[in-house]
């Protein structure tokens, strides 16, 4: 076993057994970097099948190596290479930092999270259910999501990110928002502007597809946009030249 992985074994990680998540979160995150195995969780989880097809090519060069220089491979110098192949390498990394945080887990919690197949999976569950904020928190990320307004040409992708923003924080929070009243709460943020769009908003069975329509119409009224600024600059410049076509000929 290599001196990386034997240190990465040996790591204490504080016990959690449900309650300050922030900084238990960030210790796990600390943990990791300094181990080395942070980034390898931030990738996908490698594939039965992409690790054959990659142990299959480094065996192959291997043998193709040998094979050009007209010599002999060394005893073990494929199965050193097939060894440390990187999606292999990233498995075994992800498998040290998944062992690390279920040790550090009380029994229920390891429980609750010992079948999801990604670390991130894992600390997304936690983060969810024991992330839990104080009243004050909550109470100013509802202030925020009712006070959301779009006013005047403020940018609508902008409003619909703030927006999902919020729902976001508030979910973390385990406050829950029918899809209803995102609808309605929606439609409410909107100025003046989007009157004439409330019609096909009302339309909408879900907030996700209110959403969607919103985003769709906002791309469709900067193009709108843009190419009345093109037609007016245009047609400045055609002014331009035939207000000095005609001075030129009066000039003549």
């Amino acid at each position: 076993m290599s001196t990386t992985t034997v240190s990465c074994f040996t790591t204490k990680l504080k016990q959690f057994s449900g309650t300050g998540f922030p900084a238990w979160g960030a210790q796990v995150k600390l943990v990791l970097e300094i181990k080395g195995l942070w980034n390898a969780i931030q990738l996908p989880r490698p594939t039965d099948f992409d690790l054959k097809a990659e142990r299959d090519a480094a065996v192959a060069a291997g043998a193709g190596t040998s094979s050009a220089s007209g010599a002999p491979s060394p005893s073990g110098t494929v199965s050193i290479a097939v060894s440390t192949t990187p999606l292999l390498d990233c498995l075994m990394k992800q498998k040290i930092a998944s062992t690390i945080i279920l040790a550090a887990l009380s029994e229920k919690l390891a429980a609750e999270v010992y079948l999801l197949d990604h670390l991130l999976a894992m600390l997304r569950h936690l983060r969810m259910t024991y992330n839990v904020k104080c009243s004050a928190s909550v109470g100013a990320a509802k202030r925020e999501y009712i006070g959301l307004y779009l006013d005047g040409d403020e940018s609508m992708i902008e409003h619909i990110q703030n927006t999902r923003r919020v729902l976001d924080e508030l979910q973390e929070q385990h406050v829950l928002i029918s899809d209803d009243e995102k609808c309605r709460n929606f439609m409410q943020s909107l100025g003046p502007a989007w009157n004439g769009f409330v019609g096909v908003l009302e339309s909408c069975a879900t907030f996700e597809l209110m959403i969607q329509r919103c985003h769709a119409e906002a791309i469709r009224r900067d193009q709108q946009k843009n190419r009345r600024s093109s037609s007016v600059s245009n047609s400045g410049k055609a002014a331009a030249a035939f207000s000095a076509e005609q001075t030129s000929g009066k000039q003549k």
